[in-house]
């Protein structure tokens, strides 16, 4: 049996490359794992979700998730909405069913995704579950020009790739990606302009100074992705759900290996090298930096909290407690169960933390209407 964990068909092309132009960055090697044409992950890789897969979202928890997103899309006033990202499909079909209960279906439903393969398993989920509405969704492969509506982006930024950075005392060192004995390995070189660049500015910015032999990760990407989201829109809400803290949770001094994952038959990697292609590669998003760019860019900071609290203020509870009174003894148990996995601060909901953002919006996105965390960043 051949040993994929340096030789998958994307490791080869990685290696070649190497060793016809040099190392690669690490953001380099991460963006040809998750997202090479033929061989990335997102974008040619069965079975990523679920049971099946190699990792569970909240959309696929319970459909409780996506309900209460249908909620905050109420809310605003809208009458389109966008899923950047869209997964299996569970969200949008979900949510949808929601709102074709509530007589509040958007005029227009946009996928962004990249991946054929998902947009036909979400093509053919949602065919299947509104036959009626489907010719309202549209596929996209980016944000379409002058768009107004409501944007919901459930675990887009931690697959965003990163450049890793080390703190040494001979400055500060960038992670590059290099083969050694057939095997990827990592070695440090000078780090570039941009990421001391964007490092000082969170050291700048923290209360505590970031120690020697400390690594962790920037994501460089962050600022034309947000930007170009802002020059796009019109009039919108996004609401970005994610893993993630505040940045000096984030670069706490304690956390020195960093947040990056490697995620594989749902078993975290011990090396985020091994099976590129195969496996995915994500990191906890630094908020602040979010916060940071999207003001800068243009947008305005509606909020930032915690996924429980988020979802309670949509009404989680009451909408868990219609659903159970429709339930037999052994479906309303399993309920409360996958209510408290969303919103128990020990289980996803502190975990995730949801920030909004807008653009010539007027209202108030109830979401956060209670303890918003803002000051946190």
């Amino acid at each position: 049996m051949i040993d994929l964990s340096y030789n998958s068909p994307l490791a080869k092309i990685i290696k070649s490359e190497i060793r016809d132009n040099g190392v690669l960055s690490f953001a380099d090697f991460m963006q040809k794992a998750l997202y090479h044409p033929q061989y990335g992950y997102y974008t040619t890789k069965k079975n990523i979700f679920g049971v099946g897969g190699d990792f569970i979202t909240a959309p696929l928890v319970s459909s409780l998730f996506s309900y209460t997103i249908a909620c905050q899309f109420i809310n605003t006033g809208f009458d389109c909405m966008m899923e950047i990202g869209g997964g299996d499909g569970t969200l949008s079909a979900d949510l949808l069913l929601y709102l074709q209960r509530k007589n509040k279906l958007p005029a227009k439903y946009y996928i962004c995704e990249i991946s054929p393969d998902l947009q036909q398993t979400q093509q053919q989920l949602l065919k299947q579950k509104l036959p009626d509405y489907f010719a309202n969704i549209q596929w996209v492969d980016d944000i379409p020009d002058n768009f107004s509506g409501f944007i919901i982006a459930n675990e887009v930024l931690d697959a965003m790739a990163v450049e890793i950075f080390k703190t040494t005392d001979e400055g500060l060192k960038q992670i590059f990606v290099d083969i050694h004995y057939h095997k990827f390995i990592m070695i440090e070189k000078d780090a570039g302009f941009e990421l001391k660049n964007n490092f000082n500015k969170i050291q700048q910015n923290l209360s505590h100074a970031i120690p020697y032999n400390y690594q962790s990760e920037i994501c460089l990407k962050l600022d034309l992705y947000i930007k170009n989201l802002f020059q796009k829109i019109n009039t919108a809400v996004v609401v970005c759900i994610d893993y993630g803290y505040p940045a000096a949770e984030y670069y706490r001094a304690d956390r020195k290996k960093g947040t990056i994952l490697a995620n594989y038959q749902h078993k975290v990697l011990d090396n985020v090298l091994k099976y590129a292609g195969l496996c995915d590669l994500s990191c906890f998003v630094d908020f602040t930096a979010v916060a940071d760019i999207a003001i800068n860019s243009g947008f305005d900071l509606e909020g930032f909290i915690n996924q429980g609290d988020f979802l309670i203020n949509n009404n989680i509870l009451k909408i868990a407690e219609n659903t159970q009174n429709k339930q037999n003894s052994k479906q309303r148990t399993q309920t409360a169960q996958q209510l408290k996995e969303l919103i128990m601060p020990s289980q996803m909901g502190e975990r995730f933390k949801v920030m909004a953002w807008s653009k010539n919006y007027n209202g108030s996105l109830q979401g956060f209407a209670e303890n918003d965390q803002t000051y946190r960043l």
